[in-house]
């Protein structure tokens, strides 16, 4: 017998759901915002970007830039592009970058990369109708740009594929990248979320960028639970990613993630809540409940349910399991 549970709106209508996100950057937003709806939040992150005090790479990469004068610059962030800009004027080269971007084609891959583009001042930029470094590529080759000198700012990590083709369009091809990921001072975080899905202790997992996608699949075959995991992720556990870059390397798994039509951060959480609250319910088997999310009352008492525990987490319950009941106990109501 399954029961479909009443539809709740904020604030608790993530209340009783336990949801692991592993972005670094704006995870305070996303934690924040899922919390605010009564979720239960385990983050780790699967991987950080570097710290400011790294970016005498990035002012290399900028001056050889700046000598090869590129004819068109492929845009792929709007972070990697007001990053980039940021720690090229503290260094004095904001003003010679700026020129120099204004004298050639340019190409953004998506609205916020385009936003980006445009408040530098920078207002003639194509962007890309499918938001992919491909597209990007697609584009520059399908406007005859053959042979002209190219430079490409790269998202936190190096698009071979992407490389590769251009380097097929031009013989120069310069590369910034304003941000690099490393892996995260806490190495055991990150093992914990990945058994977390594999055990069904979580409902559903965030994804807002493709390196961590990767890493997290990377980290699961290293503990010998890629199988599992890719598993969990394709019945139990809801993966939602916030684009279809970010999706990529899930879907290259075997796993289909949820994607909002808006590739924003709160149209990723409003999917997510969506998601959960239409999926999980109140299940029934033989004289044993299991209880998958949301807290739930016996002839409208609330009562005290035991608690799974993921070390390092915010305090609240996801998965709880209650022993044999006596048949009167077999009707729900929700709490």
């Amino acid at each position: 017998m399954i029961m479909d549970l009443p539809t709740r709106t904020p604030p608790d209508i993530l209340r009783g759901f336990r949801i692991g996100i592993t972005s670094d950057r704006r995870s305070a937003d996303l934690i924040a915002a899922l919390e605010r709806r009564g979720a239960e939040v385990l983050h780790a992150p699967a991987l950080i970007i570097a710290p400011h005090d790294q970016d005498e790479t990035l002012l290399d990469e900028t001056r050889r830039l700046l000598a090869a004068q590129p004819e068109v610059v492929l845009i792929t962030t709007g972070y990697g592009m007001r990053r980039w800009l940021e720690v090229a004027d503290a260094a004095g080269l904001g003003a010679e970058l700026i020129a120099t971007l204004e004298s050639a084609r340019i190409f953004a891959r998506g609205p916020k990369a385009h936003g980006a583009v445009r408040a530098a001042g920078l207002l003639d930029a194509q962007t890309s109708d499918l938001q992919t470094t491909a597209s990007l590529v697609d584009a520059v080759d399908a406007s005859g740009l053959r042979g002209r000198r190219i430079a490409i700012q790269l998202h936190g990590y190096t698009d071979e594929v992407a490389l590769f083709r251009l380097a097929e369009l031009s013989d120069c091809v310069a590369t910034v990248t304003p941000y690099r990921w490393l892996q995260p001072n806490s190495q055991d975080r990150l093992p914990r979320l990945i058994r977390a899905a594999c055990q069904r202790q979580i409902q559903a997992l965030t994804f807002t960028s493709a390196p961590a996608a990767a890493a997290i699949l990377d980290i699961a075959a290293s503990l010998g639970l890629r199988r599992e995991f890719v598993q969990a992720l394709s019945d139990y556990v809801t993966s939602a990613a916030v684009g279809p870059v970010t999706a990529e390397p899930l879907r290259e798994a075997g796993i289909e993630p949820l994607v909002p039509d808006r590739y924003r951060l709160g149209a990723l959480i409003r999917l997510v809540s969506d998601e959960l609250t239409r999926r999980h319910i109140q299940r029934f088997r033989c004289h044993e409940v299991i209880i998958v999310a949301r807290s739930s009352g016996f002839s409208g008492r609330a009562p005290d349910l035991p608690r799974t525990e993921f070390p390092g987490s915010t305090a609240g319950t996801s998965i709880e399991r209650l022993g044999r009941l006596p048949p009167r106990a077999r009707r729900l109501s929700a709490g």
